[in-house]
């Protein structure tokens, strides 16, 4: 229960508070031309919760399929090591996207 409060609190924090000066600085100013929009900016919290929204779905088939010979400890190493290698990647290629205006 300790992995849904961990990931409810950076889910709730981020999408609350943090989203909208993240992408004001990253690609703002908001709303100039070439730039993000308000709504660019807002979307970005439904893409990041959808894996929240669609848990039901594959959580089934994870709780049937062991990974690194464990029911779920293998899952939740895999699944924590991949976003942060996705999340290291998209850091690269924010201020590529910033400076090309290339991310609607």
């Amino acid at each position: 229960y300790c992995m849904y409060a961990i990931v409810g609190l950076v889910y709730g924090f981020f999408s609350n508070y943090i989203n909208i000066p993240i992408c004001q600085y990253v690609f703002g100013p908001l709303g100039h031309p070439g730039r993000a929009s308000l709504q660019q900016c807002n979307i970005s919290i439904s893409i990041t919760q959808m894996p929240w929204n669609f848990k039901v779905f594959y959580g089934f088939f994870l709780d049937r399929v062991s990974f690194f010979g464990s029911r779920r400890k293998g899952w939740i190493v895999f699944g924590w090591t991949s976003s942060l290698l996705i999340m290291s990647a998209m850091s690269f290629f924010a201020q590529t996207l910033a400076d090309e205006g290339d991310f609607a």
